[in-house]
């Protein structure tokens, strides 16, 4: 069973940082998110991905999490939490979590190291408009949906960017809002297939059931008018 996990508020991390300390820091995060802005020092795991053996090749030390502290972060301490004790079940005893997270870090004024990557807001929206979701892609099984001309748009576009290209998706339903064309292409189960007939075949045994209101909706959206549910 997980024990009760230690914290460190962001002041004291950063102190140690300036003391040249260097303390073992896991970013949790997405890809995405860690190039957004993440605390300098810490090493990118998303908790998707942690495995013990991943923790030891981030730091290509001794695996930090034993004999010397190792300290996690996400965006505000959930997934930090989870990979903690999913560490502590495999034996790390010598964890502790930055309280509030990368968020609680910004928020105290401390330093936040950004990646320069990133594409203009315009342009994102002009590449993944309503086709391109986080870990989806948009349904074509009404209002005038083609899954060939999906197919086309997403490979012949989008997906031939860097990989390390930041795209902001429309939609999204679990708390994901920024992703990478790599992280898409890697992790997105639309997008697992061997050609145009494969996701064409794929788009259309979906059988989703049908949105709520659409028969309001549906005719509003090509009207461009608002609906309120009440």
């Amino acid at each position: 069973m997980a024990t009760q996990l230690s914290t460190i508020i962001p002041e004291q991390l950063h102190a140690a940082q300036l003391r040249g300390d260097q303390p073992a820091l896991l970013d949790v995060r997405t890809a995405a998110e860690y190039r957004a802005g993440h605390i300098p020092g810490a090493r990118l795991l998303p908790v998707g991905e942690l495995r013990p053996d991943e923790v030891t090749r981030r730091f290509k030390q001794a695996a930090p999490g034993h004999q010397e502290p190792l300290y996690i972060t996400c965006r505000s301490g959930a997934r930090a939490r989870e990979a903690a004790e999913r560490l502590q079940l495999a034996g790390s005893t010598n964890l502790a979590l930055v309280e509030g997270g990368t968020q609680g870090w910004e928020q105290s004024g401390l330093p936040v190291r950004r990646c320069s990557n990133a594409i203009p807001l315009e342009r994102q929206i002009q590449i993944a408009g309503d086709t391109l979701l986080i870990r989806g892609t948009r349904r074509t099984d009404f209002q005038n949906g083609d899954p060939a001309a999906q197919y086309d748009s997403l490979f012949g576009k989008p997906l031939k960017l860097p990989e390390d290209t930041c795209v902001y998706p429309v939609h999204d339903y679990n708390g994901m809002t920024v992703s990478t064309i790599g992280e898409e292409k890697r992790h997105n189960p639309r997008l697992q297939v061997s050609g145009k007939q494969g996701y064409i075949d794929q788009m259309n045994a979906l059988e989703l059931d049908d949105p709520r209101l659409m028969d309001i909706a549906v005719p509003d959206n090509r009207a461009c008018r608002v609906i309120v549910a009440a």
